[in-house]
C-alpha cells in the first residue's frame, strides 16, 4: 500500500490503451545449442584501470525440478564454492595479492547452458598472475579439499542467514 502516492491513476493513463492479448502468448522458441567453438570475448579500453578475467566450463542446460532432492543435491557444491569463495577473500586482503577479488559461482543462463565460473579482477599489468593464482587456488581446493574450520564458517553462515530468513518471515506481509 502506497497511502497517498498510489500509482493506479498514472497506470492506468499511460497502460490503460494497450489492448489485451486474445490468447495466451506465443510458445516461447528453443535456445538453440551451445556451441563450444564460442571461446571467448574481449574488448579493452584505456580509461578502465582494470580487467575482469572469466574462465568458465559451461555444459549443455538440464531442466530438472525444484524438488527438496534436487536442492539437497546441490548443498555440497554451493558449499564448496562458499569456502573457495573464503580463500580468495582472506588472499585479496594480503599486501601482495595479484587480484583485488576473485570469486567462483554458477555460469550459464537463459536455460541453454550451466556449469561454473572463475572471476578474477586485477590491474592489467598483474593480469596472468592474478590468473594463475585463481586457478591454482581452485586446484589446491579440487585435489585437497578443505579444512574443517572453513567448512564450519561456512556452516555456521548458511545456518545464521536461514535463522534470519525464519526471524524475517513474520514480519512479511503477503497478498495470498
Amino acid at each position: 500500500d502506497l497511502g497517498p502516492l498510489d500509482p493506479s491513476a498514472l497506470v492506468k493513463e499511460l497502460f490503460g490503451g494497450i489492448p489485451v492479448p486474445e490468447g495466451p502468448p506465443a510458445p516461447e522458441p528453443a535456445p538453440g545449442p551451445v556451441s563450444p567453438d564460442d571461446d571467448g570475448f574481449s574488448f579493452f579500453s584505456s580509461e578502465i584501470p582494470l580487467v575482469t578475467l572469466t574462465a568458465q566450463r559451461l555444459l549443455p542446460y538440464v531442466d530438472r525440478p525444484g524438488t527438496q532432492a534436487t536442492a539437497l543435491r546441490d548443498v555440497p557444491v554451493s558449499f564448496a564454492r562458499r569456502m573457495v569463495n573464503l580463500r580468495f577473500r582472506e588472499l585479496a586482503k594480503k599486501p601482495d595479492a595479484p587480484f583485488l577479488t576473485a570469486r567462483l559461482g554458477e555460469a550459464g543462463g537463459l536455460r541453454v547452458a550451466e556449469g561454473e565460473d572463475l572471476t578474477v579482477v586485477a590491474k592489467p599489468e598483474h593480469w596472468q598472475e592474478a590468473l594463475a593464482v585463481g586457478e591454482q587456488e581452485l586446484r589446491r581446493a579440487l585435489e585437497h579439499g578443505f579444512q574443517p574450520a572453513e567448512l564450519a564458517e561456512v556452516r555456521a553462515n548458511a545456518l545464521r542467514s536461514l535463522s534470519e530468513a525464519v526471524e524475517r518471515e513474520a514480519t512479511q506481509t503477503s497478498t495470498a
